[in-house]
């Protein structure tokens, strides 16, 4: 059925959502992406010198791009990525009970939104959906699609709309999550590496974008269906078999990458992209591999702009799952990955009453009247930002208003 189909089955299925994820349809969306990622930067810079990186950046930016893709609008976003995470907590060797559970509730909540575009359809007269009103009588998103698009000849069922939706959802928003934290996490654990990415960003960052994505792929595997006899390194499997194949493995295998367990940045990025098996292969390859390079070379972009002083802050562990690899939450619930948002080395000095701006080395403690700012956010609040201490290998800071606001004109922070 649909997604899982074989031939030309597939791929006429694959062809109804495959337009916003065409060459063209990923440049237009480019600028929104963009904008969407400063405001998270913005906004989570602005809560703390030490942010959340997954929570409050990593988790919520595709979250939204695929919201806007699927067509849910508002605060529907966070239901959705309630129900994203349900469904892949609960896939693979848990609960049947609680599996049918979730699948009957996220059928619920997509077939509101469908309910909704039938009900559009009739109220502007039209009896039969066809593919040009996506668009025009109905908004142009994947759930029109999935209600408006012809499919060997007919409809789609409801069942294959569900289907189709879910497997939307889930592919564009888990895998790019996972894709920021692990590079960030990779580049922070040998601060030369980010010195690296930020020396040459057009270099270095297709570079190390293919690089995590081999080195730590985001879906550790899928599972397929052998359609023949066959033998795999003499082992006899016959037709109509289940197999999990393991990309991750395959993305570490000796006699294809050289140092496989190594991250490396001295690799060539299109050879990578090419032979890496993190967004699979073939005609059932992720359709969304497009979409989720350029949201993260969007994402490494602004980083390297405005947060090239970055470090970590604590450590991290692996996200909960055993088919997904990404940076998540410790032990102790704490953040996940902490990263020291030092901007560039802004600081401002409180003498006698007066303010005054300065250049020194930034996350430095100068003494009880010299305070260090953060260049984004909390400068630009006029907060002083007090070193207290370090405890547990983490150094501790205070928040506190200065007794005035800075003035207009010497206000740290964005443009």
């Amino acid at each position: 059925m649909g997604f899982f189909a074989d031939g030309k089955d597939h791929t006429d299925f694959c062809a109804i959502f495959r337009r916003p994820l065409s060459p063209e349809g990923i440049a237009a969306l480019q600028p929104r992406v963009a904008e969407l990622a400063r405001r998270l930067l913005d906004d989570m810079i602005a809560k703390s010198l030490i942010v959340d990186l997954h929570d409050d950046f990593a988790l919520p930016l595709p979250v939204h791009v695929i919201s806007w893709l699927l067509g849910i609008q508002g605060d529907d976003f966070i239901t959705l990525k309630h129900w994203s995470d349900e469904l892949m907590d609960n896939a693979f060797g848990k609960s049947n009970e609680r599996f049918l559970e979730v699948y009957a509730g996220i059928c619920a909540f997509f077939d509101q939104h469908l309910d909704a575009r039938y009900a559009m359809l009739t109220a502007a007269g039209v009896e039969e959906a066809r593919p040009e009103h996506v668009g025009t009588v109905l908004p142009d998103d994947w759930i029109s699609d999935a209600v408006c698009a012809d499919y060997l000849g007919r409809k789609l069922n409801r069942d294959e709309q569900r289907m189709a939706l879910m497997g939307l959802l889930v592919g564009g928003n888990e895998t790019t999550t996972s894709l920021i934290t692990n590079l960030m996490w990779r580049l922070l654990e040998e601060p030369s590496r980010w010195e690296q990415v930020r020396s040459d960003p057009d270099q270095f960052i297709p570079v190390a974008i293919e690089e995590s994505l081999r080195f730590d792929s985001p879906a550790q595997a899928m599972f397929r269906t052998t359609l023949c006899p066959v033998e795999v390194a003499g082992v006899e499997i016959g037709p109509k078999q289940k197999l999990m194949l393991n990309f991750a493995a395959a993305n570490r295998d000796p006699a294809a990458f050289d140092d496989p367990d190594s991250f490396r940045l001295d690799r060539d990025a299109r050879d990578l992209s090419r032979r890496h098996l993190a967004f699979g292969g073939g005609p059932h390859g992720c359709p969304g591999a497009p979409l989720s390079r350029m949201e993260v070379a969007v994402v490494m972009r602004l980083f390297v702009e405005h947060l090239p002083a970055a470090t970590l802050a604590g450590p991290s562990e692996r996200s909960v799952g055993y088919n997904m690899r990404g940076r998540s939450q410790t032990a102790d619930q704490s953040r996940l990955l902490n990263v020291v948002a030092q901007e560039r080395a802004d600081v401002v000095a409180e003498q006698d009453g007066l303010l005054q701006c300065g250049k020194m080395p930034a996350a430095r403690h100068l003494g009880p009247r010299l305070d260090v700012v953060d260049a984004f956010g909390i400068g630009a609040r006029g907060h002083r930002i007090e070193f207290t201490g370090e405890q547990g290998g983490a150094r501790r800071y205070r928040e506190t208003p200065f007794k005035r606001p800075l003035p207009h004109d010497r206000a740290i922070g964005p443009e």
